[in-house]
């Protein structure tokens, strides 16, 4: 139990508590339904992998404009002071000559 009083004029509070036994009551419930989830089986994508190593060779550049008929260097020193070295097989003024290991590319 708890009194207070306060101030010229008495004020009392009472706080009582008591617990009583009792019967008890049990509730029971019905359980709740099953649920039915559907989930999309996932689309099945196949792709191929990506190459692990990449090509180092590079396309000889095509010539746009035509060469000039007869074209011919007596050394590299000439294709050179013409700016066409390298020469390949096939360009303009490529002669074996010029190609000292015959692998195609000449004044490299």
């Amino acid at each position: 139990m708890t009194a207070t009083v306060a101030g010229p004029t008495a004020t009392a509070t009472v706080t009582v508590q008591q617990t009583v036994p009792g019967p008890t009551a049990t509730v029971t419930l019905p359980p709740l339904p099953a649920r039915t989830v559907t989930v999309k089986a996932p689309q099945a994508t196949v792709s191929a992998p990506a190459p692990l190593v990449r090509s180092t060779q590079t396309a000889k550049p095509k010539r746009t404009t035509a060469p000039p008929a007869d074209v011919y260097y007596a050394n590299c020193s000439e294709v050179r002071a013409a700016g066409k070295a390298p020469l390949y097989t096939g360009d303009p003024g490529y002669a074996s000559h010029l190609d000292r290991d015959h692998d195609g590319v000449a004044c490299e």
